[in-house]
């Protein structure tokens, strides 16, 4: 905790960033998290125009899934920060248990373990893995996580004639870029 609250020292306060942004803002903070307190959660919100607050109870780490046609990417953040990545084969005839024990292992690999993960997020253009990696989540994690799709509010204005077509996975890509590098550019994702 003493490392990250050294390193949120040493960042340069974003506050004007959100006052000027002209989209909407998904401001997602773990409940019982000691770097990121309440209060600054609530500054950041009301700085923001347009923002979409969430408090996650309980949260620990971030379990971030992205389900693809070839392979299945895993990352796990410790706030912003990304500390661990895996990537593993897309099977739909693999049931939860399977997928359930490749990544437990991979997590204890990294010195990780189910009691550290704290909430999930999953894209997926791979419908009948959906309710498998649910399931992981629920039965190993004892979290229910937030599904990447129509309705789930991301900060991203989908400006085709049926937003339903496009992929969870796009919008995340979209999502991630923006916040990385903080100005319009053209995302590829192959």
């Amino acid at each position: 905790v003493a490392a990250a609250q050294r390193a949120m020292a040493a960042r340069r306060e974003q506050f004007d960033t959100l006052k000027a942004l002209h989209v909407p803002v998904l401001c997602i903070r773990g409940s019982e998290d000691v770097v990121s307190t309440a209060a600054d959660h609530a500054a950041m919100a009301v700085a923001a125009r347009d923002v979409v607050d969430v408090d996650v109870p309980g949260a620990g780490h971030l379990l971030a899934i992205d389900i693809g046609n070839t392979s299945v990417a895993i990352g796990v953040f410790d706030g912003e920060e990304l500390i661990a990545t895996f990537r593993i084969a897309t099977d739909q005839d693999n049931f939860a248990d399977e997928y359930a024990i490749l990544l437990l292992g991979l997590l204890r690999s990294r010195d990780l373990e189910p009691a550290d993960i704290g909430a999930a997020i999953m894209s997926s253009t791979v419908p009948p893995l959906i309710t498998t990696f649910q399931q992981v989540c629920r039965t190993h994690f004892d979290v229910e996580p937030i599904v990447v799709g129509p309705g789930v509010k991301t900060g991203v204005r989908v400006l085709y004639d049926n937003p339903r077509e496009v992929g969870a996975d796009r919008v995340v890509n979209s999502v991630a870029a923006f916040a990385r590098f903080k100005r319009g550019l053209i995302v590829v994702d192959f």
